[in-house]
């Protein structure tokens, strides 16, 4: 297994320069309102959400997010089945971990509308705003830590995969079902607001859904497959890997196309892209897998039996 779609060695250093100015300027116009002279997008000043349509904002993101890209997906000095089996590691700590820090926001959220029915949703508004890059930066502390204590010892943690073969039929049934009412309810929405002033009440409800379906995606997308092997491990890597990228890749479009609830809207999507593109890649490279019939192969040979371990034994880090 190696990892493919990575940067030449030499962008970690692109990224850091990039990374750091970036992070700067955002902290200069979050918390002392800093524009850079003759920047400003005409933004709403007493908006509320003002400060996404500001065009120093939207540089600090920028910034910040491809130095972050280039940082976390350059090639290491020496690229091996070891180093993807890490980075594959570090990505699914990153993804996971940040969707229990948004898991948080909505309980945080839930909490508060139960206490008060006219409360703001500012928990989940401040984590699509202000956790952007958090994906990024976790992944780049836990694969170069990973990388430092693999110097120790070889030793390999193991991947956060969930055993959850009895409920896998009734995840997936779920997700198709939540993905068709979503569907639905966006056109269901676009064609209402053309021709009607106001929605009914029932509405409102369902578009809570969106918030919940990146947790579907992802019990099935951090489900164990009956025989995990390295080229799964593999696909799983590749898979992931062009998910993060699509999912920064809409972040920054939408960084310039959209301003204040817009720019959330299109966030509150794109916090399904990350599971659902993964979900949609590794599905079809496993049924192309299956149609070459190497699962019946390997599994004569006792290939599929074997744990992605590439020869090192496993710790629960």
């Amino acid at each position: 297994m190696k990892a493919k779609y990575l940067f030449p060695p030499y962008f970690r250093i692109i990224g850091i320069l990039l990374a750091i100015p970036g992070l700067i300027l955002g902290y200069l116009f979050i918390f002392h309102g800093y524009n850079i002279p003759g920047f400003d997008s005409g933004a709403d000043s007493n908006h509320m959400l003002g400060k996404l349509a500001n065009y120093t904002n939207e540089i600090a993101l920028t910034l910040a997010v491809i130095g972050f890209l280039f940082i976390a997906f350059s090639k290491v000095k020496r690229e091996d089945e070891l180093t993807a089996y890490l980075r594959l590691n570090a990505l699914y700590w990153a993804v996971l971990i940040n969707y229990l820090f948004y898991g948080k926001s909505l309980i945080m959220d839930g909490i508060g509308m139960m206490v008060s029915p006219d409360a703001y949703g500012g928990e989940v508004h401040d984590f699509i705003s202000y956790n952007l890059c958090t994906p990024l930066i976790i992944f780049c502390l836990r694969f170069y830590y990973l990388l430092y204590k693999n110097k120790q010892s070889n030793e390999v943690p193991r991947l956060p995969l969930l055993k959850i073969s009895a409920f896998t039929k009734i995840v997936r049934l779920l997700c198709i079902l939540g993905t068709v009412v979503a569907v639905i309810m966006a056109v269901y929405t676009l064609g209402f607001n053309t021709f009607f002033d106001d929605e009914p009440k029932w509405a409102n409800y369902l578009y809570s859904l969106y918030y919940f379906m990146p947790f579907l995606f992802l019990l099935w997308a951090y489900s164990k497959e009956p025989a995990e092997d390295e080229l799964i491990s593999s696909l799983r890597l590749e898979a992931m890997q062009i998910a993060v990228y699509v999912n920064y890749a809409v972040l920054l479009i939408s960084n310039f196309s959209f301003f204040y609830f817009e720019f959330l809207i299109v966030q509150v999507f794109n916090l399904s892209t990350i599971p659902l593109i993964f979900l949609i890649i590794f599905r079809y490279r496993l049924f192309r897998l299956s149609r070459q019939q190497y699962p019946e192969d390997a599994a004569d040979s006792g290939a599929l039996e074997t744990d992605p371990s590439i020869g090192l034994k496993h710790t629960n880090n």
